[in-house]
């Protein structure tokens, strides 16, 4: 085996790595643009999975309040552990200044998912305790 031998194996092994550095790069593209269309898909259709969700959160957008408290306290007589329902609520509660219910609903929320506690309901139940607490006591 000469130099010129190794020369051309070298050569051979560099276009062999080039080539699966670009398989790799594309199915690494592949791999994410179907990721992305599964989340776009899903995220589309979700309505149909959860209407309640979806309607509920039509109405807080919305402002209507009032509908959703009913809504959400229908779906909870209807399945008293339906976690988004008990979640709606508490928000709904939350926006109308009833602190005390909220942070009672964001209570049983916590106890539904307890992966939501930290980044959802920890800062609305520190907020509402906040409000509860700044309101003056009426002095007898």
């Amino acid at each position: 085996m000469n130099v010129t031998d190794l020369a051309a194996i070298h050569a051979d092994l560099s276009h062999i790595v080039f080539l699966l550095y670009v398989v790799g790069s594309l199915t690494f593209i592949a791999v994410a643009l179907a990721c992305l269309r599964t989340y776009w898909v899903v995220k589309r259709h979700v309505s149909q999975f959860d209407p309640f969700a979806s309607e509920a959160n039509d109405l807080l957008e919305k402002g209507d309040l009032d509908k959703l408290v009913s809504l959400a306290s229908a779906k909870i007589r209807e399945r008293p552990n339906h976690a988004y329902a008990h979640w709606y609520l508490a928000r709904a509660l939350y926006h109308q200044g009833r602190f005390a219910a909220a942070i009672e609903q964001f209570g049983t929320v916590r106890k539904l998912q307890p992966e939501w506690a930290v980044n959802y309901v920890d800062p609305y139940v520190q907020e509402a305790k906040l409000r509860v607490e700044s309101v003056p006591k009426e002095t007898a």
